[in-house]
């Protein structure tokens, strides 16, 4: 089996409650005669949603019954409910507060908690009884969750009990908190370490939150692919349904405590199994998951009990033991292995079967590797071949690791290898100095104890202890560099001796020579205040000497005590001016050799720019050839201001303004060379040209827009002809331009608005004109300098339309539904035009026509919608910008039928009915023919089709002979009379 040397991990997520939900991981396991109930109760006071109250309890209780020879081994409380969390509760009024929490959430808004607290004492002490949970108080929380059926509240507790009359099981306790529902419809959990031995009785329980008995879709449980169910409590398709299968109770609101058997769900042999929850709709969430399974395995563990090493030796005396606390013996043979720092050391096996409850003890001897530390910690793993993995099963496969215990090989470790000792030499430069030789010994041993060390100018003596140095807190040296040997022996043992050595160097004294002051150009502040960069002095202060180390200060007391040394040397503000920096000169292997010396900081006044300078933006003549005569001196005055005894230059270049050459000659009078171009000015004092101030501005020529001459817009009125009418002022865009490009075209009611670019007219393509005729002024502006720009002017006019001409009205006769086709064009030819008029349209109204849409497409074959139906005639006359309208009327009037004398019914598509025109859809009529001896054998009206000389009366069917047959037409119309007469059938 494959060994995890590490204890159980608790998932303690003390974490914010909208992290996402934590997986459900084994939390402990028991084996023996154990097993589980469980017990619980809701704080809703009726089931989610379908008008329930919002409301919660803050207490409720539950009954625990147990057998008087079931002994309690552990019990755990489990709480959930809506919101971030209450995690201070009671349990029969003993304050408790959670171990471990867990969160979930739909989303931002809808978010939940669980807690859990170990009561096992609780439990064990109070025993069979009522338990009452209280002190979780989610009044104030759940509002916002009561309109999506999302408020809820609960508690469980999960009782692990031992029972003599039971068979050997593994019960493995499982928890954190997972969910399923409409967003996430399937859930997928995967319980490790099971070792199934025997499925016979293997049940499963569950401890869950937030299931609605009213909602039952795709709501399944299975294990391994199989459907879980138990009816009537927990049906297949509504598991999580607010039931507890321990007690049979139904009414567990939101919350459910259930437990299946799963004997023909899983395996003999396996060790793992997989959990799918699927939900359509209800939202559950998982929190503890409990397995039940017959087990007799062995569970071995191991301790180190004792060791012994040996002066100097790396060999290490180990005794173990090992224990069953399985349910099964240990197999003889079982591996053993030994490990420091994660590094096999040693293997080793039981000698013989270790029975459940007993132990057996071995030793062992290992040698440590030179590449492990003298001071190490050694670990046993019982079950472990060597490399992380186990022959034998067992109940448990990760209690196999001992507790680690520190052995500390008896050899003379230094803790800190020793060190050169440095010191400064005096004035006289003799290379002779007094030494505290011990400084090494407290850096090597650290603290150690039971260590003899000595002192010796040769290894020789060093060796066999002879002529020890008798003052090595203040010795002497004899040359430079010397060479020191140090001896480290064991009180107990002095034989184990260890030999070091260090040197002796006595340094040079550090010499600054005399420095400069350093000078600097103040900002435009002019406030003694600038940043200097220290690091320049360097190169002055080290000359050739080698093996030093800088540093400033701003006192010599902070120079002397190297005292709060200056941060960042090469960006140090002053802080007074002038301001005295010390320099302190160290050699950096002895730190007590050094020299200090000073230099001063002085920061010279600059002139300043007294204004702001401005940019010189000037509108181009008509030719807009960009070149432009201009005052530079207007920004001298701005940039003197009130200051004296300064000089300003102007330049082509910032080169020539920083250097002081090439000033422009005549800066009242300059003409550019490009634009824009940029122009910089020098600003200085007269009695000082190295401290100046330098800055620039832009000259730049802008094109300067016209507008030429421009037309009137004139348009015919609409039908209304009230002289208000949509004008589209950008048709004269083309000529506004004239060729002009990036620029802006606006237009504006009046000269005012126009000049100041205010209430420009925001659609003017289709722009309504208020008054007739109206004056518009365009405006044409360059976006770059809106300065630049001209004005234009036009007007706006609608023109009046005259009344339509009057035609003489169409007529024709009604073809049925009181429609006919007529001849529009035949109405036009009592129109009066002029020469140049055309006609360009007949419409149905004069709205059409003024916009000339929906022009009718054949004037020659038009049937009319209405009754009577006006018909607008449009004609244009292409010298003149308006247009004139004739109407006419389209009357239908009831015309007299036209019956015919004669058909010939033969199938041959012509004539083969009796078909009376003017009639159909015109009349409410009725036709009636009789046989030449007076019977009727038709009768017909409008849904009755034309006569086809079948008759549909009398004994009908068959098809009249030929001959003469005569008809009666009934036309109800008071102004037409009835009809009668003959007709011909000829076959």
């Amino acid at each position: 089996m494959q060994k995890n040397y590490f204890k159980i991990l608790l998932f303690f997520l003390l974490t914010s409650p909208f992290l996402e939900a934590q997986e459900i991981e084994q939390f402990t396991i028991f084996a023996g005669r154990f097993d589980y109930t469980a017990i619980g109760n809701t704080l809703n006071t009726d089931e989610n949603g379908g008008g329930a109250p919002c409301e919660i309890l803050t207490e409720s209780a539950a009954t625990l019954t147990l057998e008087s020879d079931q002994t309690v081994e552990a019990a755990y409380l489990y709480w959930a409910g809506s919101g971030t969390g209450d995690f201070d509760i009671t349990l029969n009024d003993i304050p408790l507060t959670a171990e471990r929490t867990f969160a979930d959430q739909i989303d931002d808004d809808r978010v939940f908690f669980a807690g859990f607290v170990d009561v096992t004492t609780i439990v064990q002490e109070t025993g069979s009884g009522t338990y009452t949970f209280g002190d979780l108080d989610l009044t104030d929380v759940i509002p916002p969750f009561c309109p999506t059926g999302t408020n809820f509240a609960g508690w469980a507790i999960t009782v692990i009990f031992e029972d003599p009359d039971l068979p050997l099981n593994l019960v493995n306790v499982f928890d954190g908190l997972e969910n399923v529902s409409q967003f996430n419809n399937e859930l997928t959990i995967e319980l490790e370490n099971l070792n199934v031995l025997d499925n016979e009785n293997a049940r499963i329980g569950f401890v869950a939150w937030e299931g609605d008995a009213g909602i039952a879709v795709n709501e399944t449980l299975s294990i391994n692919g199989n459907v879980l169910s138990n009816p009537p409590l927990n049906p297949a398709d509504n598991q999580f349904n607010g039931t507890n299968s321990f007690t049979g109770q139904d009414d567990l609101f939101n919350m459910d405590i259930d437990f299946y058997s799963i004997e023909n769900n899983i395996n003999i042999g396996d060790t793992s199994a997989t959990i799918m929850l699927t939900s359509g709709q209800d939202f559950v969430m998982i929190n503890n998951i409990i397995t039940v399974l017959n087990s007799q395995l062995p569970d071995g563990i191991i301790a180190i009990d004792a060791f012994d090493v040996a002066c100097g030796s790396r060999d290490v005396e180990v005794t173990y033991t090992v224990s069953n606390q399985g349910t099964d013996p240990l197999p003889v043979g079982t591996p053993i292995a030994f490990y420091t720092d994660g590094t096999l050391v040693g293997t080793s096996m039981t000698v013989e079967a270790i029975a459940p409850g007993e132990s057996l003890v071995g030793m062992i001897t290992l040698t440590i590797p030179n590449g492990i530390p003298d001071i190490f910690t050694l670990i046993a793993v019982i079950d472990d071949n060597g490399t992380g993995n186990g022959e034998v099963t067992e109940t448990n496969e990760v209690n196999n690791e001992s507790t680690g215990v520190t052995i500390n090989l008896n050899v003379i470790d230094l803790v800190t290898p020793l060190e050169d000792i440095h010191v400064c030499d005096d004035e006289s430069n003799d290379e002779i100095a007094i030494f505290d030789l011990t400084i090494n010994e407290d850096l090597a041993l650290g603290g150690q104890t039971g260590i003899i060390v000595t002192y010796h100018e040769n290894e020789a003596d060093a060796i066999t202890g002879d002529n020890p140095i008798l003052n090595p807190d203040a010795y002497t040296n004899s040359s430079n560099p010397q060479e020191i040997f140090m001896r480290f022996s064991l009180e107990a043992d002095p034989l184990c001796v260890r030999i070091e050595s260090f040197l002796l160097q006595v340094e040079t004294q550090p010499i600054i020579p005399e420095l400069e002051d350093s000078i600097v150009c103040d900002d435009v502040s002019n406030d003694g205040f600038a940043s200097f960069n220290l690091t320049l002095q360097n190169a002055l202060i080290i000359g050739t000497q080698t093996e030093v180390a800088i540093q400033f200060y701003t006192s010599l007391v902070d120079a002397q005590t190297e005292t709060d040394p200056i941060e960042n040397p090469t960006a140090f503000q002053n802080t007074v001016n002038p301001q005295t920096i010390f320099v302190r000169l160290s050699n950096t292997l002895a730190t007590d050799c050094f020299d200090i010396s000073s230099f001063q900081l002085i920061v010279e006044d600059v002139p300043v720019i007294a204004n702001e300078l401005e940019n010189l933006l000037v509108c181009d003549d008509q030719d807009n050839d960009g070149i432009f005569t201009f005052d530079l001196t207007t920004n001298e005055v701005l940039a003197v201001g009130g200051q004296t005894n300064v000089t300003v230059t102007f330049h082509l270049t910032e080169t020539d303004a920083t250097n002081g050459e090439n000033a422009i000659p005549n800066p009242d009078s300059f003409d550019n060379t490009l634009s824009p171009q940029t122009i910089y000015l020098r600003i200085q004092q007269d009695d000082d040209a190295i401290c100046v101030t330098i800055d620039s501005f832009i000259l730049e020529v802008f094109d300067q827009p016209i507008v030429p001459s421009l037309n009137d817009i004139l348009s015919c009125d609409d039908s209304s002809n009230d002289g208000i009418l949509l004008f589209n002022l950008t048709q004269q865009e083309s000529t506004i331009l004239n060729g002009q490009e990036d620029v802006v075209i606006s237009y504006h009611t009046t000269l005012e608005d126009a000049e100041i670019n205010i209430g420009a007219i925001q659609n003017p393509d289709v722009y309504q004109n208020i008054e007739n005729p109206q004056t518009i002024y365009v405006r044409i502006e360059n976006p770059n300098n809106t300065a630049c720009f001209d004005l234009g002017i036009f007007s706006i006019e609608a023109l009046t339309i005259d009344p339509p001409q009057v035609l003489p009205d169409l007529e024709a006769c009604n073809e049925g539904f009181e429609m006919a086709t007529f001849d529009l064009v035949e109405a036009s030819e009592g129109l009066v035009v002029f020469d140049d008029e055309v006609i360009t349209g007949y419409y149905e109204n004069p709205d059409d026509a003024f916009n000339q849409v929906n022009q009718i497409d054949d004037p020659f074959v038009y049937t009319n919608s209405t009754n009577p139906q006006t018909i607008y005639i449009r004609t244009d006359r292409p010298s003149e910008s308006c247009y004139s309208l004739a109407q006419f009327t389209l009357t239908i009037e009831n015309c007299p039928p036209f019956v015919p004398d004669g058909f010939s019914p033969n199938a041959d598509n012509l004539n083969d009915v009796f078909e009376i025109s003017n009639l159909k859809d015109v009349f409410d009529y009725e036709l009636s023919i009789y046989s030449r001896l007076g019977n009727l054998i038709y009768k017909g009206d409008n849904e009755i089709p034309f006569w086809d000389g079948t008759p549909n009366q009398g004994i009908g069917g068959s098809e009249a002979p030929t001959g003469v047959y005569f008809w009666v037409l009934k036309l109800r119309d008071p102004n037409i009379d009835d009809m009668v007469g003959w007709v011909y059938l000829n076959r």
